[in-house]
């Protein structure tokens, strides 16, 4: 019987975040979507899947392939200001 080669733990963490990472997601998006959630926990979310896909603010514009403009409504607006 072969034995199962040990990984690194560094890489085995990476390999469970990676098996993680759908899970994540989904649950960030169920976040921002919520109503159940509070304003500024849902404007927490949607800034960490902004950032996740279109990279941090700091990135300067030219070099991004894409813009996207974030329009808040309600409490959100209120708790932004």
């Amino acid at each position: 019987m072969a034995r199962k080669k040990k990984l690194a733990p560094e890489e085995e963490v990476r390999q469970i975040l990676w098996q993680a990472a759908p899970a994540a997601a989904r649950l960030l998006v169920a976040m921002v979507e919520g109503t159940e959630t509070v304003p500024a926990g849902r404007l927490d979310c949607a800034k960490e899947v902004l950032n996740r896909v279109l990279g941090r603010a700091g990135t300067p514009l030219g070099q991004r392939e894409q813009t996207i403009q974030v329009v808040l409504q309600g409490e959100a607006e209120a708790d932004s200001v």
